[in-house]
């Protein structure tokens, strides 16, 4: 019977041509032995990391229903970049007791309420009497206390162009503009130009806290970006683009050699089939 070295080289002769024949094929199943150990051996090395990666995201997908994880949005900006989302900037006014925002380029909040579009930048805001002024590049945003807009002014109604502050000091509202400095009758609509007081403290943004900024976020990313999503793009490769595909692609051939080529060494070992 033919062993599993001898089928390789054909059948062996008799005599000592044929011994030598056979010292010969062992010779090179051997040397072809000792090449696949060492090439398995790095292979397996060389896809371990993303075999792991596979098998760990391939767990966390088979329980996908039980963690929700389709209903978990994606709120690292890392992870968020790699589809193209960028965070929003937050500029924030405090006004009174509350807090008006302008998320990203164009979306204004009272608190986390979206209550009004507000081209960027948003330059000033304050409360005066019983509402807030806010100026919203060269707008003048009259808001009441729930948000509603109540009057949006513009140069077409007389507003100074270029605002960039706004100050109250008892029942006056002042505007500092780029030819300088105006005391706002806002029931008349009427803009004189003047000297503000001294004393008036001009507005300032001040950092949004961390709640804050979380929510108001979370309402401008929205929820399209889930973790069962990333996962799959992680799983497949596609988060990392062509390239990551093509990385998936070869762990996967790379998978297959190791399965075959372990199998060939295992049938090859020497006295196997004694």
């Amino acid at each position: 019977m033919v062993g599993a070295g001898g089928h390789a080289c054909g059948r062996s002769r008799a005599g000592a041509g044929g011994r030598s024949g056979r010292q010969g094929c062992r010779a090179v199943n051997r040397a072809l032995r000792l090449l696949l150990l060492r090439w398995h051996r790095r292979l397996g090395v060389g896809i371990a990391v993303v075999l792991v990666m596979l098998v760990v995201t391939g767990i966390i997908l088979n329980h996908s229903s039980e963690l929700q994880l389709d209903q978990k949005p994606v709120r690292q900006a890392v992870l968020l970049q790699r589809y193209g989302v960028e965070l929003p900037e937050l500029v924030t006014y405090q006004v009174g007791a509350r807090s008006l925002s302008l998320v990203g380029n164009n979306r204004l909040f009272l608190d986390e309420k979206e209550i009004a579009y507000c081209e960027s930048p948003l330059r000033a805001a304050i409360q005066y009497q019983a509402g807030i002024v806010a100026v919203c590049t060269d707008q003048l945003l009259l808001l009441n206390t729930n948000g509603e807009i109540v009057e949006r002014l513009s140069e077409a109604y007389g507003l100074p162009p270029g605002i960039s502050s706004l100050g109250a000091m008892g029942s006056q509202l002042w505007l500092r503009a780029g030819d300088g400095e105006f005391l706002a009758d806002l029931n008349s609509l009427m803009f004189t130009a003047g000297v503000a007081p001294k004393k008036i403290v001009w507005v300032q943004p001040v950092p949004p806290g961390a709640e804050l900024t979380q929510k108001l976020t979370a309402r401008y990313l929205g929820n399209d970006v889930h973790w069962e999503r990333l996962l799959l793009d992680l799983h497949s490769g596609r988060l990392f683009g062509h390239w990551g595909v093509y990385l998936v692609d070869a762990a996967a051939l790379g998978l297959l050699l190791l399965s075959l080529s372990g199998v060939w060494v295992w049938l090859t070992k020497p006295g196997r089939w004694k």
